[in-house]
């Protein structure tokens, strides 16, 4: 039976959120975010199905000390590599994001044994950025919960009845409530900068990845390739998985525009989404540990405002049966 004290979390997530907002006195710029991620693009309800998110960040900090970051924090960060590096620029930011995956089949209200379960996610996350042109380092933390008590079942519910969308039968079988985190970091190396022609840049960087916690735990590298204008200036926002971390850390007065393809692979040691709940029994299917993904996109940004729109494609995830890992993801941003 699951613990009626998790169904008050998301209460409580958003004290957390909300409180770290208002302890924050600005001594840098500011940005916030929207972010939409939807498997529409594959005309499929399989997998990783819809993903919204607000975050927002502090930036331009010469010295971490500077930052709004709450004390318990700068006491767990200050021995990471890069966090008390002067000859670095550094950031912080926090997301706030809910998530939902289902089977291939929401027509049936039984059991699917050999697709994965149900399962919702409401995260919030913590991160701290330090970069400079070549070098880019960022280190996560992640809390939330998966289960009934994120409310994935009432808002994919409530997005299909306007849509006119036939609604999920199968959300009494999703796993049940638990208490979830995970601690990652992404480093990114920049490996070449050069010119296509006169206006046209092009770089490419090697990156990365480490994750552990209950929620998810992997390791993983990748390869980025980027094209466009001024790319200098966003390279500080750079991701091997923009989808998973949409960062518009940067802006200028300028027009600035590129276009990135990158490949990631990574060795995934447990995943809630997959494995199911961590401490009682509840639906799973057979994790594929090798994971391949292959993500491309466009950023666009101007002045105080941006835009990103990437598409995300990955290897099955699990043994039982292939499933389209295709989606799309477009965050909005914009500064002040």
């Amino acid at each position: 039976m699951n613990r009626p004290d998790l169904k008050l979390a998301p209460i409580v997530l958003l004290f957390v959120t909300h409180h770290s907002l208002c302890q924050t006195q600005e001594p840098g710029k500011t940005w916030h975010a929207v972010i939409w991620e939807n498997d529409f693009i594959a005309d499929d309800d399989s997998g990783y199905t819809n993903g919204i998110g607000y975050s927002w960040g502090y930036q331009d900090f010469g010295d971490m000390s500077q930052s709004p970051l709450p004390d318990w924090l700068q006491f767990v960060a200050r021995p990471l590599p890069g966090y008390q590096d002067t000859n670095k620029q550094h950031a912080i930011s926090y997301r706030v994001a809910q998530a939902m995956f289902t089977p291939a089949d929401i027509d049936v209200n039984e059991l699917i044994e050999n697709d994965r379960p149900y399962a919702g996610l409401l995260l919030w996350r913590v991160a701290t950025h330090h970069f400079d042109h070549h070098v880019s380092q960022r280190y996560d933390l992640t809390l939330g919960l998966a289960g009934p008590a994120s409310g994935a079942e009432q808002v994919q519910n409530a997005i299909h009845q306007l849509i006119g969308v036939n609604q999920a039968e199968g959300w009494d079988n999703q796993i049940g409530n638990e208490l979830v985190f995970a601690i990652s970091t992404e480093q990114l190396k920049r490996l070449h900068k050069g010119m296509l022609s006169e206006k046209l840049e092009y770089d490419w960087f090697l990156a990365g990845r480490a994750d552990a916690g209950t929620l998810h735990s992997e390791l993983g590298v990748g390869f980025g390739f980027r094209f466009g204008r001024n790319l200098d200036n966003s390279f500080a926002g750079a991701s091997i998985m923009p989808t998973r971390n949409p960062n518009p850390m940067t802006w200028s007065l300028k027009r600035e525009w590129h276009g990135f393809i990158n490949i990631y692979g990574s060795y995934v040691f447990n995943d809630i989404t997959i494995d199911g709940n961590t401490f009682k029994d509840s639906h799973s299917v057979t994790l594929n540990h090798e994971q391949l993904f292959v993500v491309m996109g466009f950023s666009y940004s101007k002045e105080k405002w941006g835009t990103t729109f990437s598409i995300q494609d990955g290897s099955d995830p699990f043994e039982e049966k292939s499933e389209n890992g295709l989606f799309a993801s477009f965050s909005y941003n914009w500064h002040w």
